[in-house]
This record gives C-alpha cells, structure tokens and sequence, in this order.
C-alpha cells in the first residue's frame, strides 16, 4: 500500500489497526500523545459525543479520508467516537511527527494534501445533509451519499457493497429507529429503495429521478 510505503521511507512511527464492523476508537484529550488516522479500508462514521449523552455526526470518512482531531478543540465536557460501517484497516500515525523532522517524501504531502480535500469534501456534504429540518429529507440524502461514496454501480441499480443497520441511520441523523423505520417503509413502498432482510440497500437505476426528487 502506498501510506505504508511512504510512512517507512520517511521513517515516520506508525501502526495499523483492524477493525471489525461495529467497532470503535474513542478519541479524548491526550497532552502527551496527538495522533491522526488515515483510512486504508473500509467506510466510517465519526460523532462527537456530549456528557449530557447527546451525539452529532461530524464526517462519513471512506479509503484515504484522514481524521486528525487537534487536542485544542476537544473539551472536558465532549470526546469523539470513530465506529466502523464494514469491516476496515487505519493507519495511525503522531500528528506532530512533520515538525520535529526535515526530509518528508513529496509524495506523502501531495498525498497528505488530497485526503484532507477528500475529508473536507465529505464534511461539507454531512454538513448539508444535516441542515435538512425534516428527517426524510437526511435519511434521503444521506442513503444518496452512500451509494454514491460506497456503492457499487450495475446496469440497472446502485447498491451498498455493505450491509448498514437502521440504529447507524438512527444515529448519524439524531433520528431514533422507529422514525427510520416508517421513513424507509415509505420509501420501500414507492419502489425507491430495497431494504433487504441483510439490510443491503439497492437503487433501482430507473428510479433515481423519481429518487432525487424527494430532496425538493
């Protein structure tokens, strides 16, 4: 893998981390140790998480995104939690590392500099996503980035090319399941979405009009 490769020959300190679907790193506020994660594999969402047990999605990150949560913007009264969709591989690394060091391989900046574009990117789209009043409008725009970040594309459908939970939805929109589950009933019943039993969810590619019409 490249980050691997350019990590080793800048003699840059890294590890890489397995994670299962459903896991998760949390992130608090550490004076000793700053580090980022750069996404090798898989598809993960991040929230910011309050002590009054409230959470906010901040990004949906995917292969080559990076998370790199500075220590100055993280509070006693709130931590961050990285949980993964499908089944993903990070490479952490000390985000002051580029400091306390003079030769860095061009390309790990040039490839530095595109996944923080990638991450923002994402970002601004969460972002709107989550500006919607109505949660029909997230769960539809937020399926949409879904299938277009992470979905594989056939002659007639788009589907996810993993399985997601209806409690993820829940979480990532500040809906709870019962809301997600009429929402996406609905959608069921106009022959928009297939929600399999395997919680797979499939894009008629005939119905993407009628699909992107639901956002007005």
């Amino acid at each position: 893998m490249k980050w691997i490769h350019y990590f080793s020959n800048s003699k840059i300190p890294f590890y890489i981390y397995y994670l299962k679907k459903g896991d998760s790193i949390i992130k608090i506020t550490n004076r000793c140790y700053n580090s980022s994660i750069i996404i090798l594999h898989g598809t993960l969402y991040v929230l910011k998480l309050f002590i009054n047990k409230e959470a906010a999605l901040i990004n949906i990150v995917n292969k080559n995104c990076i998370i790199d949560i500075k220590k100055n913007i993280i509070n006693n009264n709130s931590y961050y939690k990285i949980i993964a969709l499908e089944e993903a591989y990070i490479l952490s690394f000390p985000s002051n590392f580029f400091e306390n060091t003079k030769k860095i391989n061009i390309n790990l900046y040039i490839s530095l500099i595109k996944s923080y574009k990638n991450t923002l990117n994402n970002y601004e789209s969460i972002n709107q996503i989550l500006q919607h009043i109505y949660f029909k409008h997230r769960i539809v725009q937020l399926l949409l980035f879904l299938f277009i970040e992470c979905g594989t594309i056939t002659q007639t459908s788009i589907k996810t090319s993993f399985n997601i939970h209806k409690n993820d939805i829940a979480i990532m929109i500040g809906a709870n399941t019962n809301t997600i589950n009429k929402i996406i009933k609905q959608l069921e019943h106009s022959n928009i979405i297939n929600y399999s039993n395997y919680y797979n969810l499939k894009l008629e590619n005939k119905m993407i009009y009628r699909y992107l019409m639901l956002l007005n």
